[in-house]
């Protein structure tokens, strides 16, 4: 059943319920509402938000609930899960982010050899991400999480040239991801699917933690009614980060119905793991 509750914090989903464009006698109300810019920056307009209480260096706002489905063009949320298809949601790959990074170090080039994924949650974030990637050598700027994956995907595959051009500046995320299958294509994919969930792990953290108002978002979808609500990405064609299913599919929220591997999803319920750990330390 999805729901709104009033009272539950900012979870990314943009314009709140009873916003979207042709609903008569809404939109008035609502805009009478309005206190302030949405903090976390929303990417559509029309979102009305209060603040709460949040633990230090974080920012979370309120989303008012009108009734209806809590439904907008990019984001879904449930009583059991978070389900996003597009560029618009935070959650995406493809939704503009910047942070900076070095070059990721494979786990066994790594001189403990351990994963980063796999430490405790409440080890200190810039410990986490020193142990993946270079910190002796250049950091580079990054426009969203589909950039981080392509390029380092070149790195595995030796196509230094390739990699270059994905770490150009404003690479769109359809370009980057394009450059990233030529990659796949016609080099060894072993490397690659060896490190691709640590590798999603590394620039997921990045991201969230370059951002607090996104990091917000991220920890406000662990209060579910059920527990920590699992994050999906609900796309058709996406079967390696995503489940393979529409957003509308009644199996969506069925892992047992999945068609893909939700990579990406998966990746994110670990970094709200860390950053819930963060705030409790």
């Amino acid at each position: 059943m999805s729901a709104f509750v009033s009272a539950a914090p900012w979870t990314g989903v943009g314009r709140p319920v009873g916003v979207n464009r042709g609903l008569p006698g809404r939109k008035r109300g609502m805009a009478a509402q309005r206190l302030r810019p949405c903090p976390a920056r929303c990417p559509l307009p029309g979102c009305v938000c209060q603040p709460v209480d949040l633990p230090p260096t974080f920012s979370r706002c309120t989303p008012v609930a009108t009734g209806g489905s809590p439904t907008s063009e990019h984001t879904r949320i449930t009583d059991k899960s978070v389900l996003f298809h597009s560029s618009a949601s935070i959650y995406s790959s493809f939704h503009p982010s910047t942070f900076v990074l070095g070059r990721y170090v494979r786990i066994h080039d790594r001189p403990s050899r351990q994963s980063a994924r796999e430490q405790p949650p409440s080890t200190p974030t810039n410990e986490l991400l020193s142990l993946a990637t270079d910190t002796r050598g250049q950091a580079f700027p990054y426009d969203h999480i589909e950039q981080w994956l392509a390029a380092t995907m070149a790195d595995l595959g030796g196509e230094q040239a390739i990699a270059s051009r994905i770490r150009s500046p404003h690479m769109n995320p359809s370009s980057a991801r394009r450059l990233g299958l030529t990659v796949a294509a016609r080099t060894n994919r072993i490397p690659w699917l060896v490190e691709r969930k640590e590798v999603a792990f590394v620039g997921c953290l990045a991201k969230f933690v370059a951002d607090p108002a996104l990091a917000a978002a991220l920890v406000a979808t662990a209060a579910g009614p059920a527990g920590p609500r699992r994050l999906v990405g609900a796309t058709q064609q996406e079967r390696e980060w995503g489940v393979g299913l529409s957003i509308d599919d009644p199996g969506v929220e069925d892992p047992s119905a999945w068609r893909g591997e939700n990579l990406l999803g998966v990746a994110l319920e670990r970094v709200r793991d860390v950053l819930l750990a963060q705030v409790a330390a």
